[in-house]
């Protein structure tokens, strides 16, 4: 992990940068699947889950001028939070990633720096459970309080036999 080349953004004082990170003053595309994994989330949710994490948020990329917060995980991490709006890229997906010294702002930015460890993606589910915005169902079995749902015979009719 090297230093970056030009100063952080004032009052922003950030550790070595790991290899991902783009070195010049311009943001720079990469891939999901290759040094990390990519949420992204849309409306507001990247920012909620990213302050109910605290100290356990890991870099996230932030663009308030297109609606969305990219989390970066572990590689090989996979997580299905089921909160509309919030999704995993699929290996390959490109992303950009702003350049360290860019904290704030309209367009692309660090939310949370890129020095830090990335989020664990049992991390993210608790702080979407907490939140109460995830709506995936529940791994442990539940006891099941009403019948579960018979299939209805169709109405149609079957189509004649076709004629040769």
């Amino acid at each position: 992990m090297d230093q970056h080349p030009h100063p952080p953004a004032p009052g922003l004082t950030l550790g070595p940068m790991p290899p991902w990170v783009p070195a010049g003053t311009h943001s720079e595309r990469r891939f999901a699947g290759v040094s990390f994994e990519v949420v992204r989330c849309r409306d507001g949710v990247g920012e909620l889950l990213a302050a109910q994490l605290g100290e356990a948020c890991g870099p996230v990329s932030a663009s308030p001028a297109a609606n969305f917060c990219d989390f970066l995980l572990p590689l090989g991490a996979r997580v299905e939070l089921g909160i509309p709006g919030v999704w995993q890229f699929e290996p390959d997906t490109p992303v950009r990633l702003p350049p360290p010294a860019d904290a704030e702002g309209p367009t692309l930015h660090w939310l949370s720096p890129p020095d830090r460890a990335l989020t664990s993606p049992e991390a993210l589910q608790k702080a979407a459970d907490t939140l109460g915005l995830s709506r995936r169902r529940p791994s442990a079995p539940r006891l099941l309080l009403e019948p579960p749902l018979t299939r209805v015979p169709s109405r149609r009719r079957p189509s004649p036999p076709k004629e040769r």
